[in-house]
Protein backbone atom coordinates (compact mmCIF):
# COMPACT_ATOMS: atom_id res chain seq x y z
CA UNK A 1 0.00 0.00 0.00
CA UNK A 2 2.85 2.37 0.89
CA UNK A 3 4.43 1.88 -2.51
CA UNK A 4 1.27 1.95 -4.63
CA UNK A 5 -0.10 5.13 -3.12
CA UNK A 6 3.32 6.79 -2.85
CA UNK A 7 2.90 7.67 0.79
CA UNK A 8 5.90 9.80 1.77
CA UNK A 9 4.69 10.82 5.23
CA UNK A 10 4.11 8.93 8.46
CA UNK A 11 0.40 8.25 9.02
CA UNK A 12 0.72 8.69 12.75
CA UNK A 13 2.18 12.16 12.37
CA UNK A 14 -0.62 13.19 10.04
CA UNK A 15 -3.27 11.97 12.47
CA UNK A 16 -1.77 14.21 15.14
CA UNK A 17 -2.17 17.25 12.88
CA UNK A 18 -5.29 19.25 13.80
CA UNK A 19 -5.44 20.63 10.26
CA UNK A 20 -5.69 17.11 8.86
CA UNK A 21 -8.66 16.27 11.08
CA UNK A 22 -10.51 19.31 9.75
CA UNK A 23 -9.76 18.33 6.15
CA UNK A 24 -10.54 14.65 6.64
CA UNK A 25 -13.78 15.37 8.48
CA UNK A 26 -14.98 17.32 5.45
CA UNK A 27 -14.30 14.51 3.00
CA UNK A 28 -17.46 12.61 2.07
CA UNK A 29 -18.13 10.60 -1.03
CA UNK A 30 -21.41 12.46 -1.56
CA UNK A 31 -20.76 15.83 -3.13
CA UNK A 32 -17.00 15.44 -2.93
CA UNK A 33 -16.75 15.15 -6.69
CA UNK A 34 -18.25 18.46 -7.77
CA UNK A 35 -17.07 18.17 -11.38
CA UNK A 36 -19.16 15.11 -12.23
CA UNK A 37 -22.62 13.70 -11.66
CA UNK A 38 -23.39 10.03 -11.34
CA UNK A 39 -24.56 7.93 -14.27
CA UNK A 40 -28.04 8.56 -15.60
CA UNK A 41 -30.51 5.77 -14.85
CA UNK A 42 -30.25 2.79 -17.21
CA UNK A 43 -26.83 3.81 -18.52
CA UNK A 44 -23.49 2.11 -17.91
CA UNK A 45 -25.50 -0.92 -16.81
CA UNK A 46 -22.94 -3.58 -17.73
CA UNK A 47 -19.89 -1.93 -16.20
CA UNK A 48 -21.74 -1.13 -12.96
CA UNK A 49 -23.01 -4.70 -12.72
CA UNK A 50 -19.47 -5.94 -13.30
CA UNK A 51 -18.19 -3.71 -10.49
CA UNK A 52 -20.93 -4.89 -8.13
CA UNK A 53 -20.20 -8.54 -8.90
CA UNK A 54 -16.56 -7.89 -8.09
CA UNK A 55 -17.54 -6.17 -4.83
CA UNK A 56 -19.77 -9.09 -3.80
CA UNK A 57 -17.21 -11.80 -4.62
CA UNK A 58 -14.92 -12.51 -1.69
CA UNK A 59 -12.69 -14.65 -3.91
CA UNK A 60 -12.16 -11.91 -6.51
CA UNK A 61 -8.93 -9.87 -6.75
CA UNK A 62 -8.67 -7.34 -3.94
CA UNK A 63 -8.20 -4.38 -6.30
CA UNK A 64 -10.34 -3.34 -9.26
CA UNK A 65 -8.75 -0.81 -11.59
CA UNK A 66 -11.16 1.21 -13.79
CA UNK A 67 -9.29 2.63 -16.76
CA UNK A 68 -10.00 4.65 -19.87
CA UNK A 69 -8.98 7.83 -21.62
CA UNK A 70 -9.99 11.24 -20.27
CA UNK A 71 -13.64 12.09 -20.91
CA UNK A 72 -14.86 8.52 -21.28
CA UNK A 73 -16.93 8.62 -18.07
CA UNK A 74 -14.77 7.16 -15.27
CA UNK A 75 -15.80 9.89 -12.82
CA UNK A 76 -19.53 9.30 -13.24
CA UNK A 77 -19.07 5.55 -12.86
CA UNK A 78 -17.03 6.09 -9.68
CA UNK A 79 -19.74 8.33 -8.20
CA UNK A 80 -22.57 5.90 -8.99
CA UNK A 81 -20.61 2.88 -7.76
CA UNK A 82 -19.88 4.73 -4.50
CA UNK A 83 -23.56 5.55 -4.09
CA UNK A 84 -24.58 1.94 -4.58
CA UNK A 85 -21.95 0.62 -2.19
CA UNK A 86 -23.01 3.17 0.41
CA UNK A 87 -26.65 2.10 0.13
CA UNK A 88 -25.57 -1.51 0.63
CA UNK A 89 -23.51 -0.46 3.67
CA UNK A 90 -20.36 -1.69 1.94
CA UNK A 91 -18.59 1.61 1.33
CA UNK A 92 -15.76 1.89 3.81
CA UNK A 93 -14.38 5.18 2.49
CA UNK A 94 -13.79 7.12 -0.68
CA UNK A 95 -11.26 9.68 -1.80
CA UNK A 96 -11.85 11.72 -4.94
CA UNK A 97 -8.41 13.09 -5.57
CA UNK A 98 -9.53 15.57 -8.19
CA UNK A 99 -11.84 17.58 -5.92
CA UNK A 100 -11.92 16.57 -2.28
CA UNK A 101 -8.16 16.68 -1.93
CA UNK A 102 -5.06 16.42 -4.05
CA UNK A 103 -2.56 15.38 -1.39
CA UNK A 104 -1.68 11.70 -1.81
CA UNK A 105 -0.52 11.61 1.81
CA UNK A 106 -4.14 12.07 2.95
CA UNK A 107 -5.55 8.96 1.29
CA UNK A 108 -4.73 6.34 3.93
CA UNK A 109 -5.27 8.73 6.89
CA UNK A 110 -8.69 9.64 5.46
CA UNK A 111 -9.66 5.97 5.36
CA UNK A 112 -8.41 5.59 8.94
CA UNK A 113 -10.43 8.64 9.99
CA UNK A 114 -13.60 7.19 8.51
CA UNK A 115 -12.93 3.86 10.26
CA UNK A 116 -12.47 5.62 13.58
CA UNK A 117 -15.90 7.21 13.23
CA UNK A 118 -17.78 3.98 12.50
CA UNK A 119 -19.24 1.64 15.07
CA UNK A 120 -18.31 -1.32 12.89
CA UNK A 121 -16.23 -1.72 9.74
CA UNK A 122 -16.86 -5.44 9.28
CA UNK A 123 -19.32 -5.01 6.39
CA UNK A 124 -17.77 -1.83 5.00
CA UNK A 125 -15.04 -3.28 2.82
CA UNK A 126 -15.04 -1.17 -0.36
CA UNK A 127 -12.69 1.80 -0.72
CA UNK A 128 -13.07 4.00 -3.81
CA UNK A 129 -10.10 6.14 -4.85
CA UNK A 130 -10.66 8.36 -7.87
CA UNK A 131 -8.07 10.12 -10.07
CA UNK A 132 -5.04 9.19 -8.02
CA UNK A 133 -2.84 10.34 -10.92
CA UNK A 134 -4.01 13.91 -10.24
CA UNK A 135 -2.66 13.90 -6.69
CA UNK A 136 0.32 15.94 -5.56
CA UNK A 137 3.07 14.77 -3.20
CA UNK A 138 3.69 11.59 -5.13
CA UNK A 139 7.16 10.07 -5.10
CA UNK A 140 8.94 9.51 -8.38
CA UNK A 141 7.87 6.30 -10.05
CA UNK A 142 9.81 4.05 -12.33
CA UNK A 143 8.53 3.84 -15.93
CA UNK A 144 7.13 0.32 -15.48
CA UNK A 145 5.40 0.85 -12.12
CA UNK A 146 1.94 0.97 -13.70
CA UNK A 147 2.48 -2.10 -15.87
CA UNK A 148 3.75 -4.09 -12.90
CA UNK A 149 0.74 -3.11 -10.82
CA UNK A 150 -1.87 -3.84 -13.51
CA UNK A 151 -0.33 -7.21 -14.37
CA UNK A 152 -0.66 -8.46 -10.79
CA UNK A 153 -3.11 -11.37 -10.27
CA UNK A 154 -4.53 -9.39 -7.34
CA UNK A 155 -5.79 -6.66 -9.66
CA UNK A 156 -8.93 -6.83 -11.81
CA UNK A 157 -8.76 -4.40 -14.74
CA UNK A 158 -11.83 -2.88 -16.38
CA UNK A 159 -11.24 -0.71 -19.46
CA UNK A 160 -14.15 1.55 -20.38
CA UNK A 161 -12.77 1.95 -23.88
CA UNK A 162 -13.18 -1.81 -24.28
CA UNK A 163 -16.96 -1.58 -24.08
CA UNK A 164 -18.57 -2.13 -27.52
CA UNK A 165 -19.23 1.15 -29.31
CA UNK A 166 -22.91 0.40 -29.90
CA UNK A 167 -23.44 -0.08 -26.14
CA UNK A 168 -21.75 3.23 -25.35
CA UNK A 169 -23.65 5.11 -28.04
CA UNK A 170 -26.94 3.67 -26.77
CA UNK A 171 -26.11 5.15 -23.36
CA UNK A 172 -25.09 8.49 -24.88
CA UNK A 173 -28.29 8.56 -26.95
CA UNK A 174 -30.37 7.95 -23.82
CA UNK A 175 -28.50 10.72 -22.00
CA UNK A 176 -28.90 13.21 -24.86
CA UNK A 177 -32.58 12.44 -25.49
CA UNK A 178 -33.43 12.71 -21.79
CA UNK A 179 -31.45 15.95 -21.35
CA UNK A 180 -32.74 17.58 -24.53
CA UNK A 181 -36.36 16.66 -23.75
CA UNK A 182 -36.11 18.68 -20.53
CA UNK A 183 -35.34 21.82 -22.57
CA UNK A 184 -38.69 21.67 -24.40
CA UNK A 185 -41.10 19.87 -22.09
CA UNK A 186 -44.21 21.03 -23.99
CA UNK A 187 -42.99 19.86 -27.42
CA UNK A 188 -43.90 16.21 -28.05
CA UNK A 189 -41.72 15.87 -31.16
CA UNK A 190 -38.62 17.20 -29.45
CA UNK A 191 -35.79 16.40 -29.81
CA UNK A 192 -35.80 15.55 -33.53
CA UNK A 193 -34.23 12.18 -34.31
CA UNK A 194 -32.13 13.81 -37.02
CA UNK A 195 -30.42 16.06 -34.49
CA UNK A 196 -29.74 13.11 -32.21
CA UNK A 197 -28.21 11.13 -35.06
CA UNK A 198 -25.81 13.94 -35.90
CA UNK A 199 -24.85 14.43 -32.27
CA UNK A 200 -24.16 10.71 -31.88
CA UNK A 201 -21.67 10.76 -34.75
CA UNK A 202 -19.31 13.04 -32.81
CA UNK A 203 -18.63 11.63 -29.33
CA UNK A 204 -17.50 8.13 -30.39
CA UNK A 205 -17.13 6.73 -26.83
CA UNK A 206 -16.50 10.07 -25.08
CA UNK A 207 -19.34 10.97 -22.73
CA UNK A 208 -17.65 14.31 -22.08
CA UNK A 209 -18.56 15.48 -25.58
CA UNK A 210 -22.27 14.96 -24.94
CA UNK A 211 -22.03 16.48 -21.44
CA UNK A 212 -20.15 19.55 -22.69
CA UNK A 213 -22.60 20.06 -25.55
CA UNK A 214 -25.50 19.91 -23.11
CA UNK A 215 -23.87 22.45 -20.75
CA UNK A 216 -23.47 24.76 -23.73
CA UNK A 217 -27.11 24.37 -24.78
CA UNK A 218 -28.83 24.71 -21.41
CA UNK A 219 -27.69 28.30 -20.82
CA UNK A 220 -31.06 29.97 -20.28
CA UNK A 221 -29.83 33.26 -21.74
CA UNK A 222 -29.65 31.79 -25.23
CA UNK A 223 -31.93 29.91 -27.63
CA UNK A 224 -31.12 26.24 -27.01
CA UNK A 225 -32.41 25.22 -30.45
CA UNK A 226 -30.07 27.64 -32.14
CA UNK A 227 -27.19 26.36 -30.07
CA UNK A 228 -28.07 22.77 -30.90
CA UNK A 229 -27.94 23.69 -34.60
CA UNK A 230 -24.53 25.28 -34.02
CA UNK A 231 -23.19 22.16 -32.33
CA UNK A 232 -24.58 19.92 -35.07
CA UNK A 233 -22.91 22.08 -37.73
CA UNK A 234 -19.49 21.49 -36.20
CA UNK A 235 -17.38 19.13 -38.24
CA UNK A 236 -19.59 19.34 -41.32
CA UNK A 237 -17.03 21.53 -43.05
CA UNK A 238 -13.86 20.34 -41.29
CA UNK A 239 -14.12 16.62 -40.56
CA UNK A 240 -11.26 15.21 -38.50
CA UNK A 241 -10.03 11.61 -38.15
CA UNK A 242 -8.77 12.17 -34.61
CA UNK A 243 -10.79 10.61 -31.79
CA UNK A 244 -10.60 13.86 -29.81
CA UNK A 245 -10.94 16.06 -32.89
CA UNK A 246 -14.72 16.60 -32.50
CA UNK A 247 -14.21 17.46 -28.84
CA UNK A 248 -11.48 19.96 -29.78
CA UNK A 249 -13.86 21.55 -32.28
CA UNK A 250 -16.58 21.82 -29.65
CA UNK A 251 -14.21 23.44 -27.16
CA UNK A 252 -13.00 25.88 -29.82
CA UNK A 253 -16.60 26.79 -30.64
CA UNK A 254 -17.48 27.37 -26.98
CA UNK A 255 -14.35 29.49 -26.50
CA UNK A 256 -15.10 31.59 -29.59
CA UNK A 257 -18.60 32.30 -28.27
CA UNK A 258 -17.33 33.03 -24.76
CA UNK A 259 -14.70 35.46 -26.01
CA UNK A 260 -16.08 37.16 -29.13
CA UNK A 261 -13.94 40.10 -30.31
CA UNK A 262 -16.69 42.67 -29.71
CA UNK A 263 -17.91 41.44 -26.33
CA UNK A 264 -17.34 43.28 -23.10
CA UNK A 265 -14.83 41.66 -20.72
CA UNK A 266 -17.35 41.00 -17.95
CA UNK A 267 -19.73 39.32 -20.38
CA UNK A 268 -16.95 37.07 -21.68
CA UNK A 269 -15.99 36.01 -18.20
CA UNK A 270 -19.62 35.24 -17.32
CA UNK A 271 -20.04 32.95 -20.35
CA UNK A 272 -16.77 31.20 -19.72
CA UNK A 273 -17.53 30.54 -16.06
CA UNK A 274 -20.93 29.07 -16.95
CA UNK A 275 -19.50 26.68 -19.54
CA UNK A 276 -16.78 25.64 -17.10
CA UNK A 277 -19.38 24.79 -14.44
Amino acid sequence: MHTLLHMDANVGQLLQDDGFHKRAAAIRWCGSLKSADGCMADTRVNVLEDLERWADDDTAPKVCWLGGMAGIGKSSVAVTFSERMDKKLKLRASFFCSDSGRDARLIVPTIAFRDANRQSVERHKIVVIHAIDECVNQLNRTPNTGDTFLSSPNVKVLHLHGIPKDHVQADIRRYLKNSLSKLAINESDWPPDGYLSILLERPDKLFIYAATAMRYMIDHRFDFKQRLQQVNALGSTRPTPSQTGPLDQLYNHVMSRAFPPSAEKWKCREDMIYCRQ
